[in-house]
């Protein structure tokens, strides 16, 4: 096999940030923005990586495994080779080594470290094309906990939610503990939008767990209520019943701002969409910036997003729900 193209969608979490780094479920779904991985063997060994992104392109044409030394200015790209390094290191472990170099371009339609799984997507996809291009197979389960564990050795600690959702599609109730993680429903339609993120998942979940050493008892009755909400929200999801989840979605949103993950500029967003016409709306993620979610009717949502738009948001979907990863050519 000489060439293959892998596309992984990206994410949005509904319902149970934080809360699931601590074993508590959540609920997230695939929305219809990808990262695409094009990789091919090429001389020699080593990699050479292509980045592309929303106001990012960068270009490395020599990456060694195990060991990765490059300076680069943008520490968004430094990300990017983190995830591709890890995923390529964890599919050698898994088929007992690349013998080959490889050519590998990774192309997102969305900006990284804005709260949409980007890392998960690249780090499946990654791991997807490497084994699809050595003649691999592997079940989308497995694959999901593969892309966990890439998340987990960059990040340092991690939940199974993105990983899992990029892989499965849909929107699923995300089983921290275990691999069950159940379809709710297919799709439905919803605001999902991203506006510039001040930190990253990683010192976001960092944060939080520092403020839970301090009080404990605290932190861990705010996780316990957003599990309630997100077991509250089940039965609204399978029915799409937009007034609850508005409802819910607006707690939650309360809850990430106790624990401290909820900029000002990204609360007065979600306030304008509230007085806008959305029945809920909330940040998505980890916080710091970057993603947020507002439920509302169909015919309420064009208007939602110009009124996003105004305030400086881009715009990712509104549809939530969508095929998980998938081959698109060998």
């Amino acid at each position: 096999m000489k060439f293959v193209r892998v596309r992984a969608p990206t994410k949005v979490t509904l319902f149970g940030e934080h809360a699931v780094v601590y074993g508590y479920p959540a609920i997230a779904a695939a929305i219809p923005k990808f990262v695409e991985i094009s990789m091919r063997f090429r001389g020699g060994d080593g990699f050479a990586i292509v980045f592309e992104a929303p106001r990012l392109r960068a270009s490395i044409n020599r990456v060694e495994l195990p060991t990765l030394s490059v300076e680069i200015g943008r520490h968004d790209v430094e990300n990017f080779v983190a995830y591709v390094k890890k995923s390529l290191e964890i599919c050698a472990s898994s088929i007992g080594g690349l013998d080959k170099g490889l050519e590998i371009r990774v192309k997102s339609e969305v900006p990284p470290s804005i709260g949409l799984g980007t890392s998960a997507a690249v780090s499946v996809a990654t791991l997807a094309a490497c084994l699809e291009i050595h003649g691999v197979k592997v079940g989308r389960e497995e694959l999901a906990k593969l892309g966990w564990r890439v998340e987990r050795e960059v990040q340092g600690a991690a939940s199974p939610m993105d990983t899992a959702t990029v892989v499965l599609g849909g929107i699923r109730l995300i089983d921290p503990k275990g691999v069950n993680h159940e379809l709710l429903r297919e799709e439905m339609e919803a605001l999902v939008g991203f506006v510039p993120r001040k930190s990253t998942t990683a010192a976001l979940v960092k944060q939080v767990n520092v403020l839970r050493k301090r009080v404990p008892h605290v932190v861990d009755g705010v996780m316990e209520c957003i599990a309630r909400v997100v077991e509250q929200s089940i039965d609204a999801v399978r029915k799409a019943d937009l007034e609850t989840l508005g409802m819910l979605a607006n707690i939650n949103h309360g809850l990430l701002q106790a624990l401290g993950v909820v900029p000002e500029d990204m609360d007065r967003l979600v306030h304008s969409l509230r007085r806008a016409g959305a029945l809920g709306a909330k940040v998505s993620g980890a916080g710091g910036g970057g993603a947020f979610i507002a439920f509302a009717p169909s015919n309420e949502l064009e208007v939602l997003a110009r009124v996003a738009k105004a305030l400086g948001a881009e715009i990712a979907s509104m549809k939530i729900g969508w095929l998980g990863v998938e081959v698109l050519n060998t």
